[in-house]
């Protein structure tokens, strides 16, 4: 039997989309690879339309100006249909953020977080240990990893380094994750300044050109690039971006600890070798084949080793990309979030 499921994901009522909204539903429950057993729609405000479905899906904080009373109207509604209530959840939102006004934003959203992963029969989570950090929900939890979309993607451009041009190293993350860069800033400084006029930082996001100006001076190439939707950034990073390295620091907080590998999936897909901290959330991460872990005391270091080392780079990169188009794209993984919604059945 085909399963009818509806998707309330956390986005506004306007495009673009939000990225977790495409990445962790819209997208992998609309793969060709699973159209045999699910019909999907979706609506961005909030609206639940008429006719038969077997479940609703609602995404963390769900739309932007859904309140507390909207949701407990929502779960009524869901109730009286006779759907399941499956909530899914990618981030540790009940956790601090280490940003006061983004924990200030999310903090507005904690109640209807609660409510609604309170009142759900399934909770799905990007990570075991946000998964955890559920435990206190009654209903079951089940974990279903990120996976990028390969529909998406092209064949990654391996252009080898020509003689003197300028290493890049690259970092994409919106501003939410200024303190995870703000981590590894002495090591990049330490390590890489005195070779300013051969190695430069290049950003998608993050934070203003001021602030980056102030922080890495001569190091900085250029303005960074805003992040505006998901397949405008995949887009770019694909046709516009030349990184040598790319990284991806985390904080060590207890809201990074529940994190995710998306950044190991994407710059693995764009064919960049990475250096990840060493974290839960690159557990994935087989140090020296699929990319470089290092604490962050160590980020310059292990960026430069890698920038002298051309061959160890190209096969970090195709070993990476390999692991992520065999193992961690939609068309391998969609099935098991159909697999997962059926057990609320």
């Amino acid at each position: 039997m085909t399963l009818s499921v509806h998707i309330l994901p956390e986005t506004p009522s306007s495009p673009p989309v939000w990225v977790c909204a495409e990445l962790r539903l819209i997208n992998p429950l609309n793969h060709p690879s699973v159209k045999n057993r699910l019909n999907a729609s979706y609506s961005l405000n909030g609206y639940l339309p008429e006719g038969r479905f077997d479940a609703v899906m609602v995404q963390r904080r769900g739309w932007p100006d859904l309140t507390l009373i909207r949701a407990q109207e929502l779960v009524r509604t869901v109730r009286a249909r006779g759907a399941k209530l499956i909530y899914d959840i990618d981030d540790d939102l009940l956790c601090a953020h280490p940003i006061p006004s983004v924990d200030a934003e999310l903090a507005s959203g904690r109640a209807v977080i609660l409510f609604l992963a309170h009142e759900a029969d399934l909770i799905i989570s990007s990570t075991a240990p946000l998964a955890a950090r559920m435990v206190t929900c009654p209903a079951p939890k089940r974990v279903w990893r990120n996976a990028i979309d390969e529909r998406l993607l092209g064949k990654p451009a391996w252009t080898p380094l020509r003689p003197g041009k300028r290493q890049v190293v690259g970092y994409a993350g919106t501003q939410s994750h200024l303190r995870d860069l703000l981590s590894v800033t002495e090591s990049l400084r330490g390590t890489l300044m005195e070779r300013a006029d051969r190695v430069g930082l290049d950003f998608m996001g993050t934070a203003d050109v001021d602030h980056l100006k102030s922080l890495f001076g001569p190091l900085l190439t250029n303005a960074p690039r805003p992040i505006t939707d998901y397949r405008s950034y995949l887009q770019t990073m694909q046709i516009k971006i030349r990184w040598d390295v790319a990284i991806a620091p985390l904080l060590d907080c207890a809201f990074n600890t529940s994190k995710s590998d998306i950044k190991f999936l994407e710059y693995a897909s764009f064919g960049i070798p990475g250096v990840y901290s060493t974290s839960s959330a690159y557990e994935a991460v087989i140090n020296g084949e699929l990319g470089i872990l290092a604490e962050h005391v160590d980020f310059g270091r292990a960026i430069l080793d890698l920038l002298e080392a051309p061959e160890r780079r190209r096969i970090i990169a195709q070993n990476a990309y390999d692991y992520v188009m065999q193992e961690r794209t939609l068309a391998n993984n969609s099935h098991e979030l159909i697999s997962i919604i059926e057990t609320a059945l």
